[in-house]
């Protein structure tokens, strides 16, 4: 199973637009599979401490299904990725050949 998923932290802004604390992905393609998570190094501003990872996509591929099957029961926001409705300050999106679930700006 081919899917794509993202966790921000850090999505909720005020005066000025908001900067992510931390944001991981997770790629799983036919032609491999890749995490990468990038911190924001503390008091910097927008420096990023990047880590990435090949992992096999077996691996993933019940993974990507386990999350599939629990996101398609939970409640969006309309549109999509418009707001933070689960009020938590993260946004995940999840995208897969026949299904796609967003929360969060």
């Amino acid at each position: 199973m081919s899917f794509g998923v993202m966790l921000v932290e850090g999505i909720v802004g005020g005066f000025a637009p908001p900067t992510p604390k931390k944001i991981i992905q997770i790629q799983n393609l036919d032609e491999g599979a890749t995490i990468t998570q990038q911190t924001l190094v503390p008091e910097s501003g927008n420096d990023y401490h990047m880590q990435s990872a090949n992992v096999s996509t077996e691996e993933l591929a019940s993974i990507g299904e386990k999350i599939k099957q629990t996101l398609k029961d939970l409640p969006t926001e309309h549109p999509p990725g418009s707001e933070d409705i689960y009020g938590l300050d993260i946004a995940i999106r999840f995208a897969s050949d026949d299904f796609e679930w967003i929360n969060g700006k």
